[in-house]
């Protein structure tokens, strides 16, 4: 996957009122999401883990956010 298409997904998990939040929280699209960035990003940071899963656990936007504005500034220092 492309840093585009991931920057795509990581910043659709960034907006509190997109389809893939339900009352505050993940709903299935959403954790469907979340798996698919977590598995491009572990894939080369495997430090990263126990943020996803975290994030999985609790599938509020604030972890969830938190955890997206960081990857974005990842990705940016690596364009």
């Amino acid at each position: 996957m492309g840093s585009e298409a991931l920057r795509s997904y990581v910043e659709e998990l960034l907006h509190p009122y997109s389809p893939y939040y339900s009352d505050g929280a993940l709903n299935s699209e959403g954790m469907t999401l979340l798996k698919v960035i977590a598995r491009e990003v572990l894939a080369s940071r495997p430090y990263m883990k126990a943020r996803f899963a975290k994030a999985r656990r609790l599938r509020d936007y604030e972890h969830v956010s938190s955890l997206m504005r960081d990857l974005l500034a990842m990705i940016d220092s690596h364009e």
